[in-house]
């Protein structure tokens, strides 16, 4: 274990209910370029024979984020892609357990040493942005945790041992508002923002007033809620994962297209296909009109009454941005904060979805410049 913090790397992550973002970096003479990490949401224990069977017939290379593995102590998980494919893991829209979120911080830091070529010990600082529930009762734990379990595990590359440095950890939409905070600066001490996260999992709102930032709330109003209703209200439907219903819901739009649903339609003839997509459909606008009652409630109740700005983040506040904008067309609503993704970081298309974690990175990365004394590249 070197003892500088040169070569060392920097991780942010991000573990939401569509799966987990990370952005990695390197540190050298500077703060190297940032780079995108993600993987898929599953995370599945699994046994040893079973590693040592695929990983002895593996053909071929694939991305590391494709053929993620760990071990902590005698057990083994297997993570993201490789979870679903081959162990045939499903997307789990319960609450986060932070234990979860270590296996994944774990896999991803294995993901950037392989694309850093850091080798298997090296210094690390890490940032995380966790529910709001898991932020108020197990951060402590989590980076207790955390710190132990990268100093001693496993990865297809062999033993790791890597030293955390510096952690930082923020609850989910944290990013969002210590980004509007920088824009803002002084003006913040003059306003009540309401900062809406709504996402896969889960729908919880973070309130500064007059720059006091509070507890903030969560609640389970998530894409969850919306996918238990569209399985209510259709046949055959809870056969197929969550996470595909949900891509089919989003393809649809608002105005609830026909086309995306063929993928999950029961029916062989073409006839039938017809009409379990005619249903879907109806199912879709039903599930979209209920949900988007019960979420606009709950914000209702929770919002303070007197705000200065609202702000919407999260891949299903997206997914009901026109609803939303037309609900609150009274306040200033800010959409992500208005932060701007670089084009070159956003290899996949997430848009959006990326918001929190970026602009949570900005943030860690000037906190890491300033502690290490070193410029950061844009």
């Amino acid at each position: 274990m070197q003892n500088s913090l040169n070569p060392a790397a920097a991780l942010v992550m991000d573990f939401g209910g569509s799966g987990a973002k990370g952005i990695g970096l390197r540190i050298e003479s500077g703060i190297g370029k940032p780079f995108l990490i993600c993987l898929n949401p599953e995370v599945e224990p699994v046994t040893k024979a079973s590693i040592d069977a695929y990983m002895s017939g593996t053909l071929g290379a694939t991305e590391p984020e494709n053929s993620c593995w760990i071990a902590i102590g005698k057990q083994y998980y297997a993570i993201g892609a490789l979870a679903r494919e081959r162990f045939h893991a499903e997307v789990d829209l319960h609450p986060l357990k932070w234990e979860d979120a270590i296996r994944k911080t774990l896999a991803a830091v294995w993901v950037l040493s392989e694309r850093l070529g850091l080798g298997n010990e090296f210094d690390i600082s890490i940032a995380a942005l966790l529910p709001p529930g898991e932020y108020k009762n197990d951060r402590e734990r989590f980076e207790s945790k955390l710190k132990e379990s990268l100093a001693n595990f496993v990865t297809p590359s062999g033993n790791f041992k890597v030293n955390l440095v510096f952690f930082d950890c923020k609850p989910e939409s944290g990013g969002i508002y210590l980004y509007r905070r920088r824009v803002l600066k002084d003006a913040i001490k003059q306003s009540v923002i309401a900062v809406a996260m709504i996402g896969h999992r889960n729908a919880s709102i973070l309130f500064s007033n007059k720059g006091a930032v509070g507890e903030g709330v969560t609640s389970n109003f998530g894409c969850n809620k919306l996918v238990e209703i569209f399985v209510r209200e259709t046949s055959g439907t809870e056969t197929h994962s969550t996470d595909k219903i949900i891509r089919a819901i989003v393809e649809a739009g608002a105005e609830v297209k026909g086309q995306p649903f063929m993928a999950l339609a029961r029916s062989c003839s073409a006839a039938g296909k017809k009409e379990d997509v005619k249903q879907m459909v109806k199912a879709t606008r039903l599930a979209r009109e209920e949900y988007f009652q019960m979420l606009t409630r709950w914000l209702d109740k929770k919002l303070p009454s007197e705000r200065n700005e609202l702000i919407f983040c999260g891949g299903t506040a997206h997914l009901f941005k026109q609803e939303l904008s037309e609900r609150y067309s009274l306040d200033t609503v800010l959409w992500d904060a208005d932060v701007e993704l670089p084009p070159t970081l956003d290899s996949v298309g997430l848009g959006s979805r990326l918001a929190d974690v970026y602009a949570m990175y900005r943030t860690f990365r000037e906190r890491l410049s300033s502690r290490l004394g070193v410029t950061a590249a844009d």
